[in-house]
């Protein structure tokens, strides 16, 4: 059995404990808050996963199971533990804005009588470092 397997099939057991108000149930999906499950409903699905999987979550798992804010993804990695099938958690990286960079060097002077709209896509060597000049608006200019 694979991680995907397992995943489909929690999935499918949390499908049929959560009211039809609320959205399908995917991977990321948190039990109480966004499928609106109680501590009742959760306990019941957990039970599910242990007879369908013939498994058996100790102590620990039903505390964070009982007393946290559990995902599909979590009562899917119990479930894997128990199955000892590899849990490989890829998680989508968050965009994190581009910082800028200011450089106080002498080399920088060159720069500033350049208009840096006409760099952009470009490599510029520089005191020997490569600058890549991704995207620079048309306006933006160093100024002395």
């Amino acid at each position: 059995m694979t991680r995907n397997e397992v995943l489909y099939k929690v999935i499918e057991i949390v499908n049929e404990h959560k009211s039809a108000d609320f959205p399908e149930a995917t991977e990321n999906s948190r039990l109480e808050e966004d499928l609106g499950m109680d501590s009742l409903d959760i306990v019941e699905i957990a039970m599910s996963i242990q007879r369908r999987f013939d498994v058996h979550f100790d102590d620990d798992e039903w505390d964070k199971i009982k007393f946290s804010s559990v995902s599909v993804k979590d009562m899917v990695n119990f479930t894997c533990k128990k199955l000892n099938i590899p849990v490989i958690d890829v998680q989508k990286k968050e965009e994190k804005p581009k910082q800028q960079i200011v450089v106080q060097n002498p080399e920088v002077e060159k720069l500033k009588s350049v208009d840096l709209s006409k760099l952009a896509g470009k490599t510029v060597q520089l005191n020997g470092y490569k600058i890549i000049v991704e995207k620079i608006a048309e306006t933006q200019q160093i100024k002395r």
